[in-house]
């Protein structure tokens, strides 16, 4: 239960450690669950909101980084792949 908690609220506050947290939590939760035979369902549902959550911070910084990086290329007119 402290899992879904965790990766809910984190997700709302701090998009990537809230996720991150959030999976080690709920992947945590996941093992004790199969080890006592208790239902796994909310640690599952826990590991899909982690990785949205994740995938969901990762993503824009990456597209990010992509636009930088063609901002730098356009400005040097190519130049940085001339040697190449």
């Amino acid at each position: 239960m402290v899992s879904i908690v965790v990766t809910v609220v984190g997700t709302m506050m701090l998009s990537f450690i809230g996720g991150a947290l959030g999976l080690y939590l709920a992947y945590k939760a996941l093992r004790e669950a199969q080890e006592s035979g208790q239902s796994e369902q909310l640690a599952r549902i826990a590991v899909g909101i982690g990785w949205i959550s994740v995938i969901l911070s990762v993503l824009p910084m990456c597209l990010g980084f992509g636009v930088w990086g063609m901002g730098i290329c356009s400005s040097t007119g190519g130049a940085i792949f001339d040697g190449l």
